[in-house]
């Protein structure tokens, strides 16, 4: 796969993947993750364990966190923070 050919299904430039690919500029989280999933690497590759768990709504909180754009992450991230406070005070 050229790098026209990889820019083009994860929606950045071949300029941006042959920076990536020489390690003069890091993905983003999305970008990467993106990459990942377009050439098929299994993240224990990097030395990331997301192996399954048996909690079904844990997975698919794992799913949201890794599939959603940077830019949507500290509002989850401050969504969850919140709720988690609140929740403490129900208690």
């Amino acid at each position: 796969m050229t790098q026209a050919e990889l820019g083009e299904l994860i929606g950045i430039t071949d300029k941006h993947v042959c920076k990536i690919e020489n390690a003069t500029y890091m993905p983003s989280l999305e970008t990467f993750f993106k990459i990942i999933q377009v050439l098929n690497i299994d993240l224990n590759e990097f030395g990331i364990n997301i192996s399954p768990s048996e909690n079904k709504v844990r997975n698919k909180f794992l799913e949201l966190i890794y599939t959603s754009p940077d830019d949507k992450l500290e509002f989850l991230y401050n969504c969850c923070v919140d709720l988690n406070k609140n929740l403490k005070i129900l208690k």
